[in-house]
């Protein structure tokens, strides 16, 4: 039995699950580091709001840009960390599969291998849509740091 270019169903099965398995680690990845972004700008939430609470302009209004420009990115990277739950295939995908329970009627190879490029493809929508949440918060939390190191300068020469 062959599936995809000519391949036998096992090798074409086996590539596809290996194709999902790596978009499966960049999405690990980019959760990873939007969860080092996330920390980052918990230090700049925390330190605008240690750095005093009363100060006047330009200064309270530069430690206030940060403030919002940080929340602005910890909303993009909260939705980049949102899981999605939904997948393209009945078998091969978590939320399809019951604990403790084998499946009675399993599909073939071919189409087992049909269901792992389908969910492959899945996979790298989300691989696209988090790198893409991650890419805003990272030039919207830039902008946050920016703002916030140039309040401390400006503090510290006066």
């Amino acid at each position: 039995m062959t599936s995809g270019d000519g391949l036998p169903a096992e090798r074409d099965l086996d590539i596809a699950l290996a194709v999902a398995s790596e978009i499966n680690r960049v999405i690990a990845a980019a959760d990873a580091k939007a969860g080092l972004l996330l920390a980052a700008e918990g230090v700049v939430l925390a330190g605008s709001a240690a750095g005093g609470a009363g100060a006047g302009p330009p200064f309270g209004y530069l430690r206030g840009a940060a403030v919002v420009l940080a929340a602005i990115s910890v909303v993009l990277l909260v939705i980049a960390l949102w899981p999605r739950t939904g997948g393209s295939s009945a078998w091969l995908a978590f939320p399809a599969l019951n604990v403790g329970e084998s499946p009675p009627d399993r599909p073939g190879l071919t189409q087992l291998a049909d269901e792992a490029w389908a969910q492959a493809g899945t996979l790298a929508a989300i691989a696209r849509r988090k790198y893409g949440w991650f890419r805003s918060a990272l030039l919207v939390g830039a902008a946050g740091l920016l703002v916030f190191a140039g309040q401390l300068v400006s503090s510290a020469l006066q």
